[in-house]
Formats: structure tokens, sequence, C-alpha cells
């Protein structure tokens, strides 16, 4: 199925006609509008200006570009040590010296990212689609429809456009407008409409997602919350509120989460509770306490 459709009977190719077209920027009018009375300087405005179905499938490609550039990012700074992970392998790595907050400041500046390249996005596609009359192009649709507003009168994704031309001729050049219907605007409406609103439910989850993380990652409360937490679950006879008063085990707490474990420290754990279950992450926990206690009793 071709791209455009022309409605014209001209003695010169029709498929030159069809093909330049595609190829170039077309411009809006409306139905009721003459396309005789609009001067030259009236046609191919920012308003009626159509430059966008050509380069939409370079588009999208950018956006898929965009949303994986941190997530190479975060793969080339984060270490990985394999996928076999035990206990006293991952106590012995802990134990060398590493930047206290390294990875979680990268993991902060991913997610960052993340949100940065969620706004980018809802820009450059109102920048690439030119809505000039709405700030937000999804917003300006749900009004457009509670409205009542149709394509023919909005402008946006129009089914039908016009497109000038000249035709060199042995004497002279000839101008033509002509009428091209675009079907694949069809498409690029609910492309468009879709995604602008996952980008949307997507800016709602990367922007809580990185308030949570920057608290959890900058305030050390949390970090002590955290261990502390799994800490009394493995009821660790080291960490027995009888044997201990309270100000010793929150003494102890900090010392094991700022001087032992540090930011990094804190953050794998968290990763490795997120991802293999509380209770292997316990274990793990429990297991760099019993080693930090006893260097600590020593």
């Amino acid at each position: 199925m071709a791209p455009k459709y022309l409605n014209i009977r001209l003695k010169f190719n029709l498929q030159y006609a069809e093909n330049y077209c595609w190829s170039q920027d077309t411009y809006f009018v409306e139905p009721k509008q003459h396309v005789e009375l609009l001067k030259p300087d009236q046609r191919y405005t920012p308003e009626r200006e159509l430059s966008y179905y050509q380069w939409v499938p370079f588009f999208l490609l950018l956006q898929a570009a965009f949303f994986r550039a941190p997530s190479f990012l975060w793969k080339s700074f984060s270490n990985h040590s394999g996928k076999h992970v035990v206990v006293h392998k991952t106590v012995t790595c802990l134990n060398y010296q590493y930047s206290s907050g390294f990875v979680s400041a990268v993991y902060l500046f991913t997610k960052a990212l993340y949100l940065v390249n969620v706004v980018l996005q809802l820009w450059l596609m109102n920048y690439f689609l030119g809505t000039n009359k709405h700030q937000w192009y999804g917003l300006g649709v749900i009004k457009d429809i509670v409205n009542g507003v149709e394509w023919e009168t909005s402008g946006y994704f129009p089914r039908s456009a016009i497109c000038d031309f000249e035709v060199r001729q042995i004497a002279n050049i000839q101008k033509y407008s002509v009428q091209c219907v675009l079907v694949i605007n069809i498409f690029n409406e609910k492309i468009f409409v879709i995604l602008w609103f996952w980008y949307l439910l997507l800016f709602v989850s990367a922007a809580f997602t990185f308030v949570t993380w920057f608290f959890v990652l900058l305030f050390p409360c949390f970090s002590r919350w955290f261990i502390e937490q799994h800490l009394e679950l493995s009821s660790l006879d080291s960490f027995d509120s009888e044997s201990m008063s309270t100000c010793e085990t929150s003494a102890n707490v900090r010392k094991f989460v700022y001087d032992y474990l540090h930011r990094d420290g804190v953050f794998v754990l968290r990763m490795v509770s997120a991802h293999a279950g509380i209770i292997f992450g316990t274990d793990l926990i429990v297991e760099l306490w019993r080693t930090f206690y006893g260097i600590e009793k020593r």
C-alpha cells in the first residue's frame, strides 16, 4: 500500500508527483478553506507545515536508543562478580578496600537519567510533531476529544494535506498544488497518543523511584533501619536485646553500617535482598555481622 494517494489528473507522471510529495514537506489546509486564496508565505508556516511523517521510524528508533542509554551506562560502571555467589565469597569481596559511595552514586545518577530522559522524550515529541496549538500534545488531544474537535479542524495527524511542486517544461516552469491522502497518519496518531500517555506513566514511576532512592541512599537512618530489621529477623544471639543494652546495640549497628559496610555495602545488600529474596539477604547480613562482631570482640 502506497503511503500517499494523489487526487490529480495531469499530463505529467503521477509516480513522480507521489514520490516528490512523499519526500518533501506538505501543509495542512482546512477542508472549507480554498488553497488558491493562500499566499505563498501563508502555506508552509509552522502552524500548517507537516514534516514529521517521513521520519517517524527514525524518531522512534532514536527514542528507543535514549531509553537504552542509562542502562548501558549503569552496566559499564557496575562490576559483575558472576552468577553463582556464595556467602563466604561475598563476605571476602566486601572486606576488600573499595570506594564507600561510588556504586550508590552511579545508581542514583542512573535513576536521575531515566527521569531526565522521560522529560526529554515528552519535549522531543512535542517538538517533533510541531504541536504549537497546545503546550503538551497528549493533553491537547484529550481536550479535543472532550470538545468533539476532529482532525479536520485541529490539524493533528491530518488524513489529507497539500503539496506544492514545480514541473520543468520546455518553455517554462509550471507550478502545481495537489491534495495528498496521508494514510500513514491513521497509524501515527494512535502510536503517538499511546506513547505520550505511556511516557507520562513512566515519568510518574521514574520520579517516585528517584525520590525514594534519593532518601534511602543519602539519609543514614534508612541504612540503619534496614540492617536492624534483618538482624532482628535472624534472632541472632549477638544481637539479642537481653544480652546487650539498647545503647550498646545501637552503637554496634552504627559502627557496623558506617565503618564496616559503608553506603555501597548497604546498597549491595539491598540489591541482594530485592533480587535473591529476604531469606538469602538476611543470611548474608548475618554472616557479615558475625564477621564484624568477631573482629570487634578480638
